[in-house]
């Protein structure tokens, strides 16, 4: 049986026109500079922690809920988040469009056998260069 390469380029395509279209996003802000050098960062921030597996979550949840307080407060923390995420729709709209292509592209990058370092290389480049693409596309249209 033939076994075939997994290419993870289809992912970086998609993860490509989802910065594109943020990019295209920040352009309508009040602060378009400052929304940009946050977004640059948030890409770096989202390439880094999606490379470096989440290992032994399960193990940092457990310790954390051990008293009825902790549990409490966090049920309480999630309930006030929902109700902001609810509130600003179109704001947390395409930051969970970017966490799902983040998640993507770290997926098939790391099927296809791609090193850490070289991964988030090509995700935060890819997010630079559809934050740039967006950016050019908002001010053209």
């Amino acid at each position: 049986m033939a076994q075939f390469k997994q290419s993870p380029w289809g992912a970086v395509f998609l993860l490509l026109g989802a910065y594109t279209a943020f990019g295209k996003f920040l352009t309508e802000t009040a602060d378009p500079p400052t929304s940009f050098w946050i977004a640059a960062v948030w890409a770096l921030v989202l390439a880094v922690f999606f490379v470096h597996p989440l290992t032994n979550i399960g193990r940092f949840l457990n310790g954390r809920f051990e008293s009825d307080a902790v549990a409490f407060t966090t049920l309480v923390g999630l309930a006030a988040m929902a109700s902001i995420l609810l509130n600003w729709f179109k704001l947390f709209l395409p930051v969970f469009m970017l966490l799902a292509c983040e998640a993507l592209a770290r997926i098939d990058l790391q099927s296809a056998r791609y090193g850490e370092k070289l991964s988030t290389v090509i995700m935060t480049v890819t997010a630079w260069i559809g934050l740039a693409s967006g950016w050019m596309l908002g001010q053209v249209i």
